[in-house]
């Protein structure tokens, strides 16, 4: 994914690489599919 400018993560953002387990069911579920290989993304 691209971001217009410079990003520079803090303590409020967390760059994740591979499905993690988030603190709410749904964004587990969001982040398991864009990880999964049949994403289209």
């Amino acid at each position: 994914m691209e971001h217009e400018g410079s990003f520079v993560h803090d303590a409020e953002v967390l760059v994740i690489h591979e499905p993690v387990e988030t603190a709410f069911s749904l964004h587990t579920r969001i982040v398991s599919q864009y990880f999964a290989p049949s994403n289209p993304i």
